[in-house]
C-alpha cells in the first residue's frame, strides 16, 4: 500500500512538474543521450559533471549516463546531502558550477513537455500522450483545467477557464465546470485545491497593487457571498519583480454544492499573462 501510495505521488509530482514547464521554462531542462542540452541555446555552461558527483556515489544504481528521457530541473534547495533515495526523483546530478538538477525519467512527461515548450501540436503523437495520461484523468473527483485564452475574466473579475488542451490534462472528473467560472463540488470531502496565475509587469515603474483570491461559496448561503479559501496581494513597490507567478493552494473540507473560483482585482487585469496555454491554471482533487 506505501509503495503504490509513493507510486501515485511521483507520478502527481511529475505531471505538476511538466505542467509547470511554461512558468519555468528557464529552469526546466530536457536532456538528452550524453549530458548535451538540445533547443536550449542559453545552457552552454550547465555541463553535467556526473563523475565527479558526491550524490552519484551514495547510489550504487547511478549507471554514469543521463537518460534521453529524462525532464530535470535546478532543485538546491534540497541541500547538499540528499540522495535519490530520499526524494521521489529517479536521479540527481550536479552542473559544472555545482547547482544540483533533479530528474525524471519517463519518456511521456518527456515528450509532453518538448511539445509543450515548442507549442508543436501537429508534428507530436497527441494521442499517444493523451492515453498515457489516462491515471491523471481517472482520479476521483478531481478537475485541471486552463485559462480561457479568448475570454480570460468574467464582468464579476472571476478568472475563466476551459476543460480542454491538446494533450488531455486538462479535465474534469465528479466535479462540474459552470458558466466557465466555478467548479461545482460534488461530493463533500477534503479536496487539495490548487491555483497559478502568471503576471507581466512590463517596463518601468511602480506596479500597482492587485489582490488575487481562491474562495467558496454555496448557493444554499447567499448571505455568506464569497469566502476566501487563499488570498495573495502583489505589486505597490518600486522593487516589485517585472514577471510574477502567483501559487495558490490549501487543503479544504468542503461540503457537496460549494462552487470554487479564483478572483482577480481589476488593477490585475492589465498584468495578466496569457501568453502560453498552459501557463495559468486551476485544479483540484479529493484527498
Amino acid at each position: 500500500m506505501a509503495s503504490s501510495n509513493e507510486n501515485h505521488c511521483k507520478r502527481c509530482l511529475m505531471v505538476s512538474c511538466a505542467i509547470n514547464v511554461a512558468l519555468i521554462i528557464a529552469i526546466i531542462f530536457i536532456l538528452v543521450l550524453g549530458g548535451h542540452f538540445n533547443d536550449v541555446d542559453d545552457l552552454e555552461d550547465y555541463e553535467v559533471d556526473v563523475q565527479s558527483s558526491a550524490i552519484h556515489e551514495k547510489n550504487s544504481s547511478y549507471d554514469g549516463g543521463i537518460s534521453n528521457s529524462s525532464v530535470c530541473l535546478f532543485c538546491d534547495y534540497l541541500g547538499d546531502t540528499v540522495n535519490e533515495n530520499e526524494t521521489l526523483y529517479e536521479d540527481i546530478y550536479r552542473t559544472s558550477d555545482q547547482r544540483k538538477l533533479c530528474c525524471f525519467r519517463n519518456r511521456v512527461i518527456h515528450d509532453f513537455v518538448r511539445a509543450v515548450q515548442n507549442e508543436d501540436t501537429e508534428n507530436t503523437n497527441t494521442s499517444y500522450i493523451k492515453k498515457h495520461f489516462d491515471w491523471w484523468r481517472n482520479r476521483k473527483a478531481s478537475a485541471h483545467l486552463y485559462l480561457d485564452p479568448g475570454n480570460p475574466l468574467s464582468k464579476d473579475n472571476k478568472l475563466r477557464w476551459v476543460d480542454r488542451d491538446s494533450y488531455g490534462t486538462a479535465f474534469t472528473r465528479d466535479v462540474d465546470l459552470e458558466n466557465g467560472t466555478h467548479l461545482r463540488i460534488n461530493h463533500s470531502g477534503s479536496y487539495f485545491i490548487y491555483s497559478s496565475t502568471s503576471f507581466s509587469m512590463g517596463g518601468g515603474g511602480i506596479v500597482e497593487t492587485f489582490y488575487q483570491s481562491v474562495t467558496k461559496y454555496h448557493p444554499l448561503l447567499p448571505r455568506t457571498g464569497d469566502v476566501d479559501l487563499v488570498f495573495s496581494k502583489y505589486g505597490g513597490a518600486r522593487s516589485s519583480a517585472k514577471h510574477h507567478t502567483n501559487f495558490l493552494a490549501g487543503v479544504f473540507e468542503l461540503q457537496s454544492g460549494y462552487l470554487i473560483s479564483s478572483s482577480l482585482s481589476s488593477a490585475g487585469h492589465l498584468y495578466l499573462d496569457n501568453a502560453s496555454p498552459v501557463t495559468n491554471y486551476i485544479g483540484l482533487y479529493k484527498l
